[in-house]
């Protein structure tokens, strides 16, 4: 379809300009368009805006990670006309979102039945005012959080609202904590009167407060109520240093469940090449089938979680399990099992579009040798390993690539410009103990004309630093970069990073393991980098350093107009292997298979 829609304004564009097109033309193309585009097109003419404020034209809205990610775009003539037809809105990560934004725009919109509005700063109890003044909404996607940090009493009658509001929607999303969504009833009684289409809970950061622990109820009865299609749990820990280990039986959602009414799907890894797959036997053909995968086949669900999981069950008596179930199972899970090669193996699958490889670099032994006879003896340097899979990949387009590197620090990997493999990556995840050759930047930035995200991990024996401060400027498509060194020069980083236009999603961290580091200031990065819409700098820094590196960023937020932008300026705490707070902005790095589906 899209490419047919491509073909026909193609033919236009030669004859005429863009608002002589059929209406029916330029509503599908307004349709594919991003937020910000939508927002350039209204901005364009009176016609255009018009079309954008038909009914039935704009049905949904994503406002989560672009330039429109900011409260202030609700205040905007453009959303006001589109607001009145929207179905879908999606504010997910809006930094500067409160129940009073929200709240002044909310009646305006009379057709709303989905808002995703989690990892903002409305809580449950903001989201019931706002759900009486918009009681269409049937889908929820919101934070499991009743008020401040650290709030642990709830009072009756207030769960008593929630319940009654909760039983009348479709679908419900809850983002929390590992205590209060896993380790506690109360979600469960809140729904207890619920009969849903779809129930998801993402357990997003490591917090083992519980919240109702002062409440005298007796919750048992009532969870039994609780009806679902379909519901989806995930523990979403990036950092791997801390995982979380319990026992699905004694989780309280799942200790009051008869199995039998079920079939399910848990995923657990604790790295990319660790995976394990337990299911029930109505799966099991499905991953020998598609993934190559020798799921385990259990009756209960009596394994330990640890690591990434993801828990997947449907109501027997609610679900067919044709062929359109697994097709459509099969294209949101894939993203969950990436594909392992190595340079042995013939051409990847056509089917999947995530690769990875735990890749040794050590040249072949013929390379080392000296040939002639009588040679004197001398030093020679090791040769570099190119990393060359050409012959893998020529069968693909476009595909996303993750390389694990082996401890064997001999020879260091290389690219060469000739790798035709190199300019269909959109995706690059390097992670592992490795030495880059001296080139391997410059050629990486040149030769991935594709690549959109780039993920790097470097050790202390190979400092990534400066070799892409060197060769970021290359790069003409570069639009999520994240990097973890244990010694940053952040003047340089700074410099290169706010030449580099296209970025729009940023993550450094400096792992240093003694002593405070100084930061440079990063103001240039978001005067130059129009589309940026999110920087994170984690680095082991002082409060002081802190504090005068977010007001230097916010004092450039406000002098450019940029307010969706969000800075976080993240002191290196003792404990930072306990936090592993989960965002739509780390969500795009594919720290884990496993994500929010």
């Amino acid at each position: 379809m899209v490419c047919k829609i491509y073909i026909i304004f193609i033919v236009f564009a030669e004859t005429m300009d863009f608002i002589d097109l059929p209406e029916e033309v330029l509503i599908i193309i307004i349709r594919l368009l991003d937020a910000k585009s939508m927002h350039n097109v209204y901005n364009t003419c009176k016609y255009l805006r018009q079309i954008l404020s038909q009914h039935g034209v704009v049905k949904k809205f994503n406002m989560c990670r672009n330039t429109m990610g900011t409260a202030r775009s609700l205040k905007l003539d453009f959303f006001k006309d589109i607001s009145r037809h929207l179905q879908e809105l999606n504010m997910s990560g809006i930094h500067d979102l409160t129940k009073t934004s929200l709240l002044s725009v909310i009646k305006r919109l009379k057709c709303l039945k989905s808002l995703d509005i989690s990892y903002t700063n409305i809580t449950i109890i903001d989201f019931m005012e706002i759900y009486k003044l918009c009681p269409t909404i049937k889908c929820i996607c919101l934070n499991f959080v009743f008020g401040k940090l650290g709030m642990t009493k709830i009072s009756h009658n207030l769960i008593l609202e929630c319940k009654n509001m909760f039983k009348n929607f479709d679908k419900i999303h809850f983002v929390g904590s590992t205590g209060n969504l896993l380790n506690d009833n109360l979600p469960l009684y809140i729904l207890s009167e619920c009969n849903l289409k779809a129930l998801k809970f993402s357990a997003s950061e490591c917090n083992y407060a519980f919240t109702t622990n002062h409440i005298p109820l007796n919750f048992e009865e009532l969870q039994q109520n609780l009806q679902f299609n379909y519901c989806n749990i995930c523990i979403l820990n990036w950092r791997e240093q801390n995982q979380y280990y319990q026992n699905l039986n004694t989780i309280p959602f799942f200790s009051h469940l008869d199995f039998k009414n079920y079939e399910f799907i848990v995923t657990t890894r604790l790295h990319i090449n660790n995976c394990n797959v337990f299911t029930s036997p109505l799966f099991k053909p499905f991953f020998n089938e598609h993934f190559n995968i020798e799921a385990k086949v259990i009756n209960q669900l009596e394994k330990p979680l640890f690591g990434n999981v993801s828990i997947m069950l449907w109501n027997k008596n609610c679900t067919k399990f044709d062929d359109t179930f697994f097709n459509k199972l099969y294209d949101e899970i894939k993203q969950y099992y990436p594909a392992q090669f190595s340079v042995d193996t013939g051409p990847v699958s056509s089917k999947l579009n995530w690769f990875y490889t735990l890749s040794k670099i050590q040249a072949d032994e013929d390379t080392m040798k000296i040939h002639a006879p009588h040679a004197p003896k001398r030093r020679m340097a090791h040769p570099n390993v190119v990393l060359n899979y050409d012959s893998l990949f020529y069968q693909k387009d476009k595909f996303m690539l993750s390389i694990v590197f082996q401890d064997h620090l001999r020879n260091a990997a290389a690219l060469s410009n000739d790798c035709d493999y190199l300019r269909k990556i959109t995706f690059l995840s390097l992670t592992g103990i490795v030495r880059y050759s001296i080139d391997f930047f410059n050629i990486l930035f040149s030769c991935c004309i594709s690549l959109e995200t780039l993920d790097v991990e470097s050790t202390i024996v190979s400092s990534c630093t400066l070799p892409i401060s060197r060769s970021l400027h290359l790069s003409q498509c570069l639009k999520n970069f994240r990097l973890i060194d244990k010694k940053i020069d952040f003047n340089a980083l700074v410099t290169s990073l706010s030449k580099c236009s296209t970025l729009e999603n940023i993550h450094i961290i400096e792992d240093k393991l003694l002593g405070l580091c100084t930061l440079a200031d990063a103001s240039s990065i978001v005067e130059n980098c129009d589309y940026l819409y999110y920087l994170y700098i984690e680095a082991p820094i002082s409060e002081n350093e802190q504090l005068k590196h977010t007001r230097l960023l916010n004092k450039t937020i406000t002098k450019c107009g940029k307010y969706h932008v969000n800075t976080v300026i993240q002191p290196k705490a003792d404990n930072a292997r306990y936090r592993y707070h989960y965002d739509p902005y780390i969500e795009i790095f594919y720290l884990s298979p496993i994500k929010q589906l």
